[in-house]
């Protein structure tokens, strides 16, 4: 009795393994999506001051939490059950790493659209004008890097795709700066 699996073994827990990792990367595609959606509708509800939409933007966070457990658990999973190498595990750090910055550029995305309630509704009446136009320049630059992201992640390059992330903590920093100074907490 041999310790390794036979080669119908083998094939199947590669093909096992195949599928997983396409599923993790279809998930992290899907989450790249969603943000890059809610970046959008962020934009859009602060250059429209449309409070109703920054309402559902707000709505729509658990599901993007939702989504970030499960990739986390399909990547704790693939890591435990798998052991990938190589190209394979950093494909894995990647994907893992993709979801961490995705978590908190999700959580800037919602306190802009908290900015936005604060903002617009007229009952609170008077604020920095400027700040405003800063958020929508800064999430602007962060859509262009998100799309990038995607197009990197897409094309399975995670070279790229380090650098971009390494970037997103620039405008995470900026972005908190600019909502602190409109709250009057800075």
């Amino acid at each position: 009795m041999t310790p390794y699996p036979s080669a119908p073994t083998a094939t199947h827990m590669l093909q096992t393994f195949d599928s997983q990792l396409e599923n993790l990367h279809a998930l992290t595609l899907d989450l790249l999506h969603l943000t890059l959606s809610r970046l959008e509708s962020a934009l859009k509800a602060l250059s429209s001051k449309n409070c109703e939409l920054a309402l559902n933007i707000i709505a729509s966070s658990p599901q993007i939490y939702q989504l970030a457990r499960t990739m986390d658990s399909e990547i704790l999973n693939v890591l435990a059950r798998q052991q990938p190498l190589a190209g394979d595990l950093r494909m894995v750090i990647a994907m893992t790493r993709i979801t961490t910055e995705l978590e908190k550029i999700n959580s800037e995305i919602c306190d802009i659209a908290h900015l936005i309630l604060t903002v617009f509704e007229p009952r609170l009446g008077g604020f920095n004008h400027e700040v405003p136009l800063k958020i929508a320049t800064m999430g602007q630059a962060l859509e262009t890097m998100l799309k990038k992201l995607l197009t990197a992640f897409w094309k399975r390059r995670t070279q790229p795709a380090y650098a971009l992330l390494a970037n997103s903590t620039d405008y995470e920093t900026q972005l908190q700066t600019c909502i602190q100074e409109q709250l009057g907490i800075a």
